[in-house]
């Protein structure tokens, strides 16, 4: 299934192995939602340590209704999986820099088939294809761990030499 919540998300139709279905064909289904501030604010869920937001497309929209809770020291990181090919790529990584998180380039750049090169990372932003998990934080240890780890990191799936 594929939550859109009256936004559609998909940029065309979607295909799985030798299933496909039609952008405007989608299953529609209900779902409840709330924004994380509203069940921070009422008391429903304490202030997270670490968020991850993996929304396929709708990241704009979680990291609105959540912008007080990123406001609070107690959060320490924020995953949020990065699709170039939306229109709100950029504008949400310029949301959460604005707001004084950051990311790592050594993190962006550890892939399990290999260490992606920044020019790959850039070109692929910069042309809309493809997408990341970004790992936002405020405190420079993270930066460090995401060196010391690229440092000695070996892609468990390389791929294979031609």
């Amino acid at each position: 299934s594929h939550h859109d919540f009256s936004e559609n998300t998909w940029a065309e139709d979607m295909k799985w192995g030798e299933k496909s279905t039609r952008k405007d064909r989608r299953l529609r289904q209900g779902c409840v939602a709330s924004t994380l501030d509203m069940l921070v604010d009422e008391g429903i869920v304490p202030v997270p340590n670490h968020i991850k937001i993996d929304v396929d497309g709708l990241e704009h929209r979680v990291i609105a209704g959540c912008q007080r809770t990123l406001q609070n020291p107690a959060v320490k990181t924020v995953l949020i999986e990065i699709d170039f090919r939306s229109d709100y790529a950029d504008s949400s990584i310029e949301f959460m820099t604005n707001m004084g998180w950051r990311y790592s380039l050594d993190q962006l750049r550890t892939n399990r088939n290999f260490i992606l090169p920044v020019e790959l990372i850039e070109r692929l932003r910069r042309e809309k294809r493809d997408g990341l998990n970004y790992i936002f934080f405020r405190d420079d240890k993270y930066a460090r761990v995401f060196q010391d780890f690229l440092a000695h990191y070996q892609p468990p799936w390389p791929l294979a030499k031609a």
